[in-house]
């Protein structure tokens, strides 16, 4: 699967090491002709499927470049040591969320942010145009090996942001998670996803702290700490609660939207020179001059907030406004994308709400009042899956909006 997102594949079926290097060798004709340089410097790393040391080897093996290898780390560190080692660009290993037997790849710009669509585009058009020369493996070449200093260099740029020390986030699978909190009479426990750049919390009744939830918390840090939070931006996506809103409206902050993706909420902070930014459908925070997704930041951010208002979680959230979002994932048939997002278009449209449409491929967002929004697009990292989602302040709207939203598509489809 190909999107401006990255690559992803079934390891020894779509993705094998022939594959792997040809998707580098692409990016890496991309970053020489951006840069100019015959033997950029890159930043190669990957997260813990079993596969990823294989196709790291193979890319290494054959790419004639300059290389940084920082092992297993988590995707933000990778991030972070493009910039912390000046390197021009940077190759993270790894299929997020999917399955273990999954893996593809993330590619990075010089500022450690995935690259943007246009230049995604642009290694897309060279892996399926360009023949890849020399296919040979390299018998010398210059490889780094920096795990130690990028892992310590990037806990240090942690504690420079949040300012405590010595925590710990405890990493056993979200499977077990919910007995450790019982055994330890502890109030929360969090889960990472293969590369970090996610975290889920997970509380003393066993639900899971919902990414609009986390993003909340922070967004009202930040903006509470600091002076003339009228002049502030945050940046979300579409898909955010709007728990997030109330938020930035209770302290005269400016909230701005894009489309799904995390390069998209990055460019508009860039852009608005934002505060702090994310995915309310993730959970992971973007705090300058971060750009990614952070799930450690995220957990350690929480934690300082609990620590500073000296109450538990739960407690602190008690205090929020409350917000009820439902997802649900549904089959069709990709060919007939247009015409059923043109139909919920028109559907809504004619019962007066207003209708957002970010392109042809992107979202389609209806605000059915002042608290509550359907939300519909095709899955980027799941073939054949339209989502969708409700988000209401009142618990009986959001399920009523989710039952119209699905008779609404199945009558399309």
């Amino acid at each position: 699967m190909q999107s401006f997102s990255g690559i992803r594949g079934i390891y020894g079926k779509d993705l094998t090491e022939s594959i792997a290097v040809r998707y580098a060798w692409a990016y890496l004709s991309f970053l020489k002709d951006k840069t100019g340089k015959n033997k950029p410097i890159i930043v190669i790393g990957i997260d813990t499927r079993q596969s990823g040391a294989k196709l790291s080897d193979a890319i290494m093996g054959i790419l004639d470049c300059s290389f940084i290898d920082v092992g297993i780390a988590p995707t933000p560190a990778v991030e972070f040591a493009v910039r912390h080692f000046n390197a021009d660009g940077g190759i993270i290993i790894t299929a997020s969320h999917n399955e273990p037997y999954w893996n593809g790849f993330k590619f990075l710009g010089s500022d450690g942010a995935v690259l943007n669509e246009n230049e995604m585009n642009i290694v897309l058009n060279n892996f399926r145009l360009k023949t890849l020369k020399n296919f040979h493996k390299i018998q010398e070449r210059k490889i780094l090996e920096k795990n130690t200093e990028a892992i310590k260099e990037y806990i240090e740029f942690l504690y420079g942001i949040v300012g405590i020390e010595n925590i710990e986030p405890n990493e056993d699978s979200m499977v077990y998670l919910k007995n450790i909190i019982d055994e330890k009479n502890a109030d929360f426990a969090a889960g990472f996803d293969c590369d970090a750049d996610r975290v889920e919390i997970l509380m003393k009744n066993g639900q899971l702290l919902s990414g609009n939830c986390i993003l909340a918390l922070a967004v009202d840090e930040m903006l509470s700490t600091i002076n003339n939070p009228k002049s502030k931006t945050v940046v979300v996506n579409d898909a955010t609660s709007n728990a997030v809103r109330e938020i930035v409206q209770k302290y005269g902050a400016k909230l701005k939207e894009v489309e799904v993706g995390e390069i998209n909420v990055i460019e508009e902070m860039q852009k608005s020179k934002a505060i702090i930014g994310g995915e309310g459908s993730s959970g992971g925070l973007i705090i300058p001059p971060s750009k990614c997704r952070d799930g450690i930041l995220t957990l350690l951010m929480i934690l300082a907030i609990a620590a500073k208002k000296e109450k538990k979680l739960h407690d602190i959230l008690d205090e929020f406004p409350k917000y009820f979002t439902l997802r649900k994932k549904i089959e069709f048939d990709a060919s007939k994308h247009s015409i059923i997002k043109k139909h919920l278009k028109d559907y809504y449209s004619k019962k007066g709400f207003e209708t957002r449409e970010n392109g042809i491929k992107g979202s389609l967002k209806v605000i059915t009042g002042k608290n509550s929004f359907v939300w519909f697009r095709a899955s980027r990292t799941e073939s054949n899956i339209f989502r969708i989602m409700s988000d209401s302040n009142k618990k009986e709207e959001a399920e009523r909006l989710m039952e119209e939203a699905v008779k609404a598509f199945n009558k399309a489809k």
